[in-house]
């Protein structure tokens, strides 16, 4: 593998993803891949913090951009150490932040900001 790699699995709520996501990992892992089981938001010590904020019945108000941003900061931490400082890993998602742009739930307009 020559760069690193971004897979999601997607699915409805319920459908196995996180299930399909770890026998993947554990699947790629046993290949001899280095791979990095994440969620969204989480993963890493940022991301985690993240979940927590985003989580937090006290913070139900935010916005839809303050959701985004904050889904964004999450990902950065794995996005640059894969991508940008050329670890070759794949990161293994079981949703992103591309389905809740496209279901429109991360964008300001759909969320009152």
């Amino acid at each position: 593998m020559s760069r690193g790699r971004f897979i999601t699995v997607e699915g409805p709520e319920g459908s196995g993803k996180s299930t399909h996501s770890r026998l993947l990992c554990l699947h790629l892992k046993k290949s001899g891949f280095k791979v990095l089981q994440s969620r969204e938001p989480g993963g890493t010590k940022i991301g985690e913090a993240v979940r927590k904020v985003l989580l937090d019945k006290k913070n139900k108000g935010i916005s839809g951009a303050c959701e985004l941003f904050l889904f964004l900061a999450a990902l950065f931490p794995e996005f640059n150490d894969t991508f940008y400082k050329g670890e070759e890993r794949m990161i293994l998602a079981d949703s992103d932040i591309q389905t809740r742009i496209m279901h429109g739930t991360a964008l300001p307009e759909n969320n009152g900001a």
